[in-house]
C-alpha cells in the first residue's frame, strides 16, 4: 500500500536575512519550498516572530519563473492572521520546476523590511513513498525498506520520534534506521528490533520527519511524511536455533547460537548488518556490533564475544537477526529471521573488606586496601574504579583523586589489591571512598558498589628545605635540590597527579578573582629525581630558567613526597621567594660581529660553557629581515644545517643573502643544553647587519688569529701560554 508523500502539510522553517535589512524573523511557507504538486496557485506564509505583516515598497516585483521559460508576476495579498501574507499567482498545471523570488522589502514584518528569500515547486506527478515489503499478508517481519524517489541519498533525521511495530499480545518494539549503500541512495532501511513471527494483524507507525533528503535545486532539506502501514502475519518457517546463554546470567559480554538442523553455516558477504542489543521497556538500543567484524562461524555455531565491557544492568534483553545474513548447508541457503534473547539478574552478594574501614579516622589516606577474604577467583576488570571525595561543609563532596585499572590498583595477592589514589587527603574533614560496581570479577558474577566513610586528621607534616636557600639571589633560577633533614626515609608519591612546583612572577602571590593565582606563570617542574647515595633527597629542575631581573614566588604542592617507610606523613606545601639579578643571560660570541656584504653562515660560541648539545634531532633556526614599517618582520627562511663542536654552533643558512638590512634568529630555552647536560639555553636574539658596501674579509679571521683563543675549564678566556688545562679550537692542552 503506497502513501502519497504530501498528504499531510508539512512546514518549512526558513531563515529570512535581508542584506539591506535590520529585521530578520523565522518564516513557514505552506506548502513547503521543494514538494511536488500536480498544481499550484497559492503559497501561505507565516512569519512566526511578528506581530503585524505588511506590504512593502517592492512588493509589486515578486516573480515566478520556470525551467521552461514561464515568467509572471506574484501578487502579494494579506492572510488570514495579522502575521500571515499570501502569494498568490495563475494556477500551474504544466510540468516543470518553479521558482518565486521576492525581493528584499517586498514584506515588512513589525514595521521592517524582511530580505530576499526564494521558494522552489515542482509541478508534476506526485512522489509516492513505498514500503518493501508492501502493507498486506507476510510470513514475518524483520526489515522493512523505505523507498522514496527523490534521485538522491536519504538519510534519517538524528533525534527524531522513532518508527514503531505493534502486534498481538502487546507486541511492540521500534524500528531502527540505517542506511546500506546497496539498496540505493533513495531507499531506506527501518531494521526492526525485535521479530514480528506471531501470527495476527502488526501496525507500523513512521512518524512525520524521520527520513529525509536535500533538494539539490537550492540545497535545502526536505523532511518527508510517515503513516501507518498494516500487515498480516502468518508466521512459521523461521530457522531453528539453540542460544547459549540460556539461563539469566549476572552479566553479559558473550552468546553464540546453533543451528542443529545444518552441519555447516557462514555470513553471507553481501549483507553485513549491524545487530542491536535493547532492554525490554526501552526504545534506544543498549550496544550495537558488527555482524562482519564481532561474528564469528565455524561448522554450525556462530559466535560473539567483547573483549572490552559487560552488560551488568538487570533486565531482559534482546537482539534480532535479519533474514539473509547467514547462509545455512552446503547449500547456502539464506536464513529466516532469529532472535537471541537473555536475562540479567543482580550477582550473588560479594564479602568485601575495605582497609580504612568505614568509619575509621585516620591521618594518612592516599590509598586503600581492598580483600576478597571469601573468593579466590577473583580477577580485576579493565574498567575498575576506586574514587576518594571529601565531603564539604555544605553537604556536597568533592573530587580528590582515584585509581584506575591496573595502570594504579595493584595485585598484592589472589585475594587483595591496593588502589593508589592519584590524589590524596590533605586538608582534616570527611572523606568518602567509593568501590565501583563491577571494578572485580568474582567467580561468575562481580562486585557490587562498596562505600567506606572516613574522618581524617593530617598528621605532622614535613617541611621541604631548597638549595638554593629561600630568599637567595641567583643569576638564574632553574635547577634545585629539596630534602628533608628530619627524616631518614622519603619516598616520591608516584601515583599522585598533582605533583607540579610552579615559579611565578612576583614577591607576593595575588588572587585572580576566581580563587586562582593571579601572578604570571614563568615556569614549573615536575621531573624530581633522587640524589645518589642520599635517602631524604631529590633534585629537579624548573621547565626554563628565570632570568629577568625581578623577584619570584615558587609554589610547592603537598603530598610530593611521603615520610618513612611506613609512609607515616607527607610532605607540607610551601613557598619559597627568589631574586634574579638580570645576569643570567648566556654569554656568546656570533660571527660575523660587524656589518657584511653577504650572509650565508653563523657560528655562535658559548663562551663560558665548555660544550653544548642539541635538545632535539630537529634542531633549526629561521631568519628574519627587520621591517620597521610593520609590526611583524619579513620571514626569510629557515635551515636545519647545524653543526655543534664543543661550545660552538654553525649555522649554515638556506641560502645566501645580499638585500641590505638589519636580520636576526632567536635562541630559545628549547634550542641547546649547556655543559651540565640539563641547563637549557636562555632566550636570546641574534642580529646580523648586511651592507653591500661593506668590505670583504673584514670578518676573516687567520688560522694563526684562531690559535689565539683559549678558554679554561670554567669557560673563561685566556691567554693560549696560559699555564694548566686549557682548551684551544676546541682541543685541549696542558701548557707546563
Amino acid at each position: 500500500m503506497a502513501k502519497t508523500i504530501y498528504s499531510m502539510a508539512l512546514l518549512c522553517l526558513l531563515m529570512v536575512w535581508g542584506s539591506n535589512v535590520s529585521a530578520q524573523t523565522s518564516m513557514t511557507a505552506l506548502p513547503e519550498s521543494g514538494t511536488t504538486l500536480k498544481e499550484l496557485s497559492e503559497v501561505v506564509l507565516t512569519f512566526n516572530q511578528a506581530s503585524t505583516t505588511d506590504l512593502g515598497a517592492k512588493a509589486a516585483d515578486a516573480t515566478i519563473t520556470s525551467d521552461k521559460d514561464y515568467n509572471a508576476g506574484v501578487t502579494i495579498e494579506y492572510g488570514e492572521t495579522e502575521n500571515q501574507m499570501k502569494l498568490t499567482f495563475n494556477k500551474l498545471t504544466e510540468e516543470a520546476n518553479y521558482t518565486i523570488q521576492v525581493p528584499a522589502g517586498a514584506i515588512t514584518a513589525d514595521g521592517q523590511d524582511v530580505g530576499a528569500f526564494t521558494l522552489n515547486y515542482t509541478i508534476g506527478e506526485e512522489k509516492q513513498a513505498t514500503l518493501t515489503p508492501e502493507p498486506g499478508e507476510v510470513k514475518w517481519l524483520s526489515t522493512l525498506i523505505y523507498h522514496y524517489p527523490a534521485g538522491t541519498t536519504l538519510n534519517n533525521v538524528y533525534g527524531a520520534k522513532p518508527a514503531t511495530i505493534e502486534g498481538p499480545d502487546g507486541f511492540r518494539t521500534v524500528l531502527i534506521p540505517e542506511f546500506n549503500y546497496q539498496i540505493g541512495p533513495d531507499k531506506y532501511t527501518l531494521r526492526l528490533a525485535r521479530i514480528a513471527s506471531q501470527a495476527g494483524e502488526y501496525t507500523v507507525t513512521i512518524p512525520d520527519s524521520l527520513i529525509k533528503y536535500t533538494n539539490t535545486s537550492d540545497w535545502s532539506t526536505v523532511y518527508l511524511p510517515g503513516g501507518t502501514f498494516k500487515y498480516n502475519v502468518s508466521g512459521g518457517g523461521l530457522t531453528q536455533t539453540s542460544v547459549t546463554p540460556a539461563e539469566a546470567i549476572s552479566a553479559f559480554d558473550a552468546f553464540s547460537v546453533t543451528f542443529p538442523d545444518y552441519d555447516s553455516i557462514s555470513k553471507n558477504p553481501d549483507l553485513m548488518p549491524n545487530i542491536y542489543i535493547m532492554k525490554e521497556g526501552q526504545d534506544n538500543q543498549v550496544a550495537s556490533f558488527s555482524m562482519n567484524y564481532n561474528i564469528t562461524a565455524k561448522g554450525n555455531v556462530i559466535s560473539y564475544k567483547n573483549q572490552y565491557s559487560k552488560l551488568i544492568d538487570p533486565g531482559h534483553y534482546y537482539m534480532a537477526f535479519p533474514e539473509g545474513c547467514l547462509l545455512l548447508g552446503e547449500a547456502q541457503e539464506p536464513c529466516s529471521p532469529f532472535m537471541v534473547e537473555f536475562d540479567i539478574v543482580e550477582p550473588e552478594p560479594v564479602n568485601i573488606v575495605l582497609t580504612p574501614a568505614d568509619g575509621s579516622k585516620v591521618n594518612m589516606l592516599n590509598q586503600v586496601l581492598i580483600q576478597f577474604p571469601d573468593n579466590d577467583d577473583v580477577t580485576m576488570n579493565s574498567g575498575a574504579q576506586v574514587s576518594l571525595s571529601r565531603i564539604k561543609e555544605d553537604g556536597t563532596s568533592i573530587s580528590v583523586g582515584g585509581a584506575y585499572g591496573s595502570s594504579s590498583i595493584e595485585m598484592m595477592d589472589s585475594k587483595t589489591y591496593c588502589a593508589h589514589f592519584s590524589g590524596m587527603a590533605i586538608e582534616d574533614g570527611t572523606y568518602v571512598i567509593t568501590l565501583n560496581r563491577n571494578s572485580f570479577t568474582v567467580g561468575t558474577g562481580f562486585n557490587q558498589e562498596v562505600t567506606a566513610t572516613i574522618e581524617f586528621t593530617a598528621p605532622e607534616l614535613a617541611e621541604p628545605v631548597l638549595d638554593p636557600a629561600n630568599q637567595a639571589v641567583l643569576d638564574k633560577i632553574q635547577h634545585f635540590t629539596v630534602s628533608f633533614p628530619t627524616e631518614t626515609v622519603v619516598k616520591l608519591n608516584t601515583y599522585l597527579n598533582n605533583k607540579t612546583v610552579y615559579l611565578y612572577k612576583g614577591a607576593e602571590l595575588t588572587d585572580n578573582g576566581y580563587g586562582g593565582i593571579g601572578n604570571s606563570q614563568v615556569a614549573t617542574a615536575n621531573n624530581f629525581t633522587a640524589v645518589e647515595g642520599s635517602t631524604n633527597s631529590f633534585t629537579f629542575s624548573l621547565s626554563s630558567a628565570a632570568i629577568e631581573a625581578g623577584d619570584y614566588t615558587m609554589v610547592f604542592p603537598a603530598g610530593v613526597f611521603l615520610m618513612g617507610e611506613d609512609e607515616h606523613s607527607f610532605n607540607a606545601a610551601a613557598e619559597f621567594h627568589y631574586t634574579a639579578t638580570g645576569n643570567g643571560v648566556d654569554k656568546i660570541e656570533v660571527t660575523p660581529s660587524v656589518p657584511v656584504a653577504a650572509l650565508s653562515e653563523v657560528t655562535i660560541t658559548y663562551i663560558n660553557e665548555t660544550a653544548i648539545f642539541a635538545q632535539n634531532q630537529y634542531l633549526g633556526f629561521s631568519l628574519y629581515k627587520v621591517n620597521p614599517e610593520q609590526a611583524w618582520d619579513d620571514y626569510q627562511g629557515y635551515t636545519s644545517n647545524v653543526k655543534i663542536e664543543g661550545n660552538q654552533c654553525t649555522i649554515t643558512l638556506d641560502k645566501e643573502y645580499t638585500e641590505a638590512g638589519e636580520y636576526y634568529i632567536d635562541i630559545t630555552n628549547w634550542s641547546f643544553y649547556l655543559s651540565d647536560g640539563i641547563t637549557s639555553s636562555t632566550p636570546q636574539r641574534v642580529t646580523f647587519t648586511i651592507d653591500p658596501n661593506a668590505a670583504t674579509g673584514i670578518n676573516e679571521v687567520s688560522s694563526d688569529q684562531a690559535k689565539k683563543v683559549a678558554y679554561n675549564l670554567a669557560g673563561q678566556r685566556v691567554a693560549p701560554n696560559t699555564k694548566g688545562l686549557v682548551i684551544l679550537n676546541n682541543k685541549k692542552y696542558i701548557n707546563k
